[in-house]
Formats: C-alpha cells, structure tokens, sequence
C-alpha cells in the first residue's frame, strides 16, 4: 500500500528535480531549485520515498491563492490517481485558500482534461507563453468558503 502524500522536505529536492527534468516541465538550475524549497510560499507535495519520487507537485501561495507550477508523476505510475492525491492533499492543507491557478500548454489535452476533472475552467490564454512558441491556457478553480 502507498503512503500518504507529504510535504517534501530540503532532502527531496534532487529527487524531485530529477522527476521533474524527466517528464520535461523544469529546466530549472540547482541554485533555482535549492530558492523554490526555501522560499517562504512554496509548497511542495511528494508521493513515495526520497528514492523514488514517484509523483511531485510545486505551488505557490500568496494570500488567499494557490499556483501550481509543475506536477509531474513517472510515466510508469500514471494513471494511478497519484497526481489527483497530491493535489487534494496541497489543497486540504492549505486553510483559507479561495482559488487555485495555473497555466498549461495549448497541446497538452491529458492535462487540461485532468485539470477539467479536478473543477478547473479555462479562464484565458498567455499567448506564446512557452520558449517553443506555444500558448498557454490559464485555468482556475474557485473553491468553496469555509462555513462560518
């Protein structure tokens, strides 16, 4: 049985780096990725050990919103629900959230789909986004107040 997603610590940053390189979302450096696990609105979310990450998801949050920057889970273990368990625990922890944003490539239909099954709406396009060239479609998801 696989554990629970957990907040990655300064240990997994090469783990996830790794993982992230390997599904090609991050060209990010070693210096970039060291800020992103000290920066005091990153949140990141690991399933499986240090060794290997099998899925990670790096947001963002500032005030009452969340940006998801990567999400990525190793080929062989998608479509397992990994990424949809990351995401609920990110957002379960995160008290007074209101929205959750993120961009994704034009082309990339799996995700918008699983970003669609998740509640998200397409909300606007950033043209040219991408070093290729490509757009990128924004998307939002509102998420319910606490009750009072």
């Amino acid at each position: 049985m696989l554990a629970a997603p957990r907040r990655a610590c300064a240990d997994d940053a090469p783990a996830v780096a790794a993982l992230m390189r390997e599904a090609g979302l991050s060209a990010w450096s070693p210096a970039q990725w060291s800020a992103e696990f000290t920066h005091p609105g990153s949140r990141i979310w690991v399933q499986g050990g240090a060794a290997p990450v099998l899925a990670a998801l790096v947001a963002r949050r500032a005030a009452d919103e969340l940006e998801i920057l990567q999400l990525a889970v190793r080929a062989a273990r998608q479509r397992e629900g990994l990424a949809r368990r990351l995401f609920r625990a990110l957002v379960g922890a995160e008290d007074g959230v209101r929205a959750v944003l993120l961009e994704v490539r034009a082309g990339n239909r799996g995700a918008q789909a699983f970003y669609r099954g998740l509640g998200f709406a397409r909300c606007g396009v950033r043209p040219r986004y991408y070093p290729d060239g490509e757009d990128a479609f924004q998307f939002r998801l509102e998420l319910p107040a606490p009750p009072p």
